[in-house]
């Protein structure tokens, strides 16, 4: 699925303020993770995934999940490349199993980590533009609770610090963003 930075700034104008987050800034997380398409860079692919192998050896591994739950929790989705794991600690998975019919509940045990119901989960996430602006805006949130309302931390914080010269990427971009959505 391909959408066009444009309709994400619409979505994030809605969603993003909801959160006490301005709109180019949570689009600006899209433009620095989003895998775009070969041909036109102003598209997103919003239903990629790509594993993060060392972000399974160091945080995953030793869960307790089914071999399959391990593995999808290591990968990232969509336009903002959110961790799988870190769509179960925003609560993702929890609210979309809780928006579903009892009988669907009951097919998984009550259980929105059940083997089979994780799958079915970020397929649904991948094809859904708001779900993934409001699990990033989620996620901003937490960060900032955790190192306070620095946007420089915020965004390291967001991809998990590793990567120092993140931020300086994330803040040029960030300055185009504002530029071209006044």
């Amino acid at each position: 699925m391909k959408v066009h930075r444009d309709e994400v700034y619409e979505h994030c104008k809605v969603i993003a303020p909801k959160h006490n987050f301005e709109a180019q800034l949570v689009l600006t997380f899209a433009c620095q993770e989003a895998k775009k398409d070969d041909k036109n860079p102003l598209l997103f692919l919003a239903d990629v995934c790509r594993l993060e192998q060392r972000y399974y050896g160091r945080y995953i591994q030793a869960m307790n999940y089914a071999t399959t739950t391990e593995g999808l929790l290591a990968m990232s989705y969509g336009v903002f490349q959110m961790m799988g794991e870190s769509l179960r600690e925003s609560g993702y998975f929890d609210r979309d199993f809780l928006s579903k019919p009892q009988a669907y509940r009951d097919s998984y045990g009550n259980n929105p980590m059940h083997f089979a119901a994780v799958p079915d989960c970020l397929n649904r996430y991948c094809m859904d533009l708001d779900a993934q602006i409001e699990s990033a805006c989620v996620w901003l949130e937490k960060q900032r609770k955790k190192v306070g309302d620095d946007p420089r931390k915020i965004c390291l914080a967001w991809n998990g610090g590793g990567r120092p010269e993140y931020a300086d990427e994330f803040f040029q971009k960030y300055e185009i963003v504002r530029t071209a959505y006044r």
